[in-house]
């Protein structure tokens, strides 16, 4: 992302805005923290502690 453009984001995101990343193509190892948007949204329910 640019400079300009991320500037400009963090000016306008609040906490709790949804937002989608495209076009990185990186998939992150889970387990860490940051892996986790890469499990499915069943994955996700399945490991919940509401489960």
């Amino acid at each position: 992302m640019k400079t300009a453009d991320s500037t400009w984001f963090y000016g306008q995101a609040r906490i709790g805005d949804v937002f989608e990343v495209t076009g990185g193509g990186e998939t992150l190892a889970p387990g860490n923290g940051f892996g986790d948007r890469n499990r499915s949204w069943s994955d996700r329910q399945r490991r919940s502690a509401l489960s």
